[in-house]
């Protein structure tokens, strides 16, 4: 029994380890690869070994004939759809390499999640949960430490530079937090069956304030909408309002009107360079966005059912005016791989608000569902890290799954209690 028990426990300690070892490259946190030596060989070991073990583990299945699950399809059909567009378009085979590498990397961190939600182990959430929060706290005495910067990069002058700390770039915090946020949340279902605790809403206030600190605009938009659905769902459970389809249905309005806005279609009276620059003091490109995405959608015009397929940051910089692309995920999307490229995610989005609606009385469908729309909410002004909203829909996809691995520890508490009572009336 002993022995039992051990091999049981040496096997958590070894998959908690694997989680969390594979956030290195997950997210790809850029001070820990610059500060280590050697950085960069140990980031491509733990992507080949967590990639390798992750694809092996998706050809048994196949092989086995089993079923490949519903979400995973839709991310191989989304990830791999642009390789034909990039080589009829001009092949360029570095560009092709550093896109798949982070992308086939994201696909089986997900597929490693994967198995613990069918295993039915909400290991995977403890340990990450535990992790983020040790980074997270690292990040916000890294930012009171250092308030110009860990490190710098991005320019010859220090002053116009990026500013660094733990999570990378100031603007890219805000994804981390969100998901850290979430789950914690998770986990706090685990442990108390709400959704709110006193070590979630101090997570949540660490990253409330590094965001204030380091001035992040969009991020501070993002996570006051999170605040507010920690307000407001935490005093009533089974609020009808905070569902995936309310979400996706707001968001598609947002994308829309931001677009029209910022490109400048619809401006009656110069009101938007009147509200933005004299009102709130504010840049009416939107830092620039406007210009970025007026080339992107002439470019989507241009090549509207397959894209342009994958290309260096020096083609995106001379086509759109930055190297990093559109500077909105979904316009990335269409300007990458066309009307098909943007079905495939289409489709994966779907995938999961539809099992996310149907267990929308869930806590787990519930904080997954508002994670994902802080997301496509910071989605609007920048591209996103891919592994963290990818593996978001997988959640999403088997909410329910993950809501009775989560809820079977409250189960079991709550039959303790009525054996107790029971026995207690029987000796009366």
């Amino acid at each position: 029994m002993t022995s039992k028990i051990s091999n049981v426990d040496l096997y958590r300690v070894f998959a908690g380890i694997l989680l969390v070892v594979g956030l290195i490259p997950f997210f790809r946190i850029p001070y820990f690869v610059q500060a280590i030596e050697d950085g960069a060989s140990y980031n491509d070991f733990i992507i080949v070994v967590v990639t390798l073990g992750a694809f092996l583990s998706m050809v048994y299945v196949v092989l086995t004939r089993q079923r490949v699950p519903a979400p995973f399809g839709w991310i191989l059909l989304f990830q791999f759809c642009v390789l034909p567009f990039s080589i009829t378009d001009g092949f360029d085979a570095q560009a092709v390499f550093s896109y798949y590498v982070p992308a086939a990397y994201a696909t089986a961190y997900c597929w490693l999640i994967y198995l613990f939600i069918r295993k039915g182990d909400p290991l995977w959430i403890s340990a990450l949960n535990k992790a983020l929060w040790v980074l997270t706290l690292a990040n916000f005495v890294a930012i009171i430490v250092y308030p110009t910067g860990m490190y710098h990069f991005g320019a010859t002058n220090f002053e116009s530079s990026y500013r660094n700390w733990v999570f990378g770039y100031d603007n890219r915090h805000a994804e981390f937090y969100i998901y850290a946020v979430m789950l914690s949340m998770l986990w706090c279902v685990r442990r108390t069956g709400k959704q709110i605790s006193f070590s979630v809403v101090l997570l949540y206030l660490i990253c409330l304030i590094s965001t204030i600190l380091v001035k992040a605009g969009t991020s501070m938009v993002v996570l006051i909408v999170l605040g507010v659905y920690m307000a407001v769902q935490g005093r009533k459970e089974n609020n009808r309002f905070f569902t995936i389809r309310g979400y996706l249905i707001l968001y598609a309005i947002l994308l829309i009107s931001l677009i029209v806005v910022v490109c400048g279609y619809v401006d009656p009276f110069g009101l938007r360079t009147f509200l933005l620059e004299d009102v709130f003091g504010k840049d009416a490109t939107f830092s620039g966005r406007s210009g970025i995405w007026t080339s992107a959608l002439s470019w989507i015009q241009s090549s509207f059912l397959f894209g342009n397929g994958i290309e260096s940051s020096s083609v995106l910089m001379a086509k759109l005016g930055h190297g990093s692309g559109a500077h909105n995920e979904i316009l990335g999307i269409w300007y990458l791989g066309g009307l098909v490229h943007f079905l495939f995610f289409l489709g994966l989005v779907l995938a999961a608000a539809k099992k996310l609606y149907q267990a929308r009385n869930t806590p787990v469908a519930k904080i997954i569902s508002i994670a994902i729309f802080c997301i496509l909410l910071l989605e609007l002004m920048r591209g996103c890290n891919e592994l963290l909203w990818l593996s978001m829909y997988v959640m999403g996809y088997y909410c329910l799954e993950i809501n009775d691995a989560l809820t079977k520890q409250q189960d079991k508490k709550q039959t303790k209690v009525d054996r107790v009572s029971l026995a207690t009336e029987s000796d009366k």
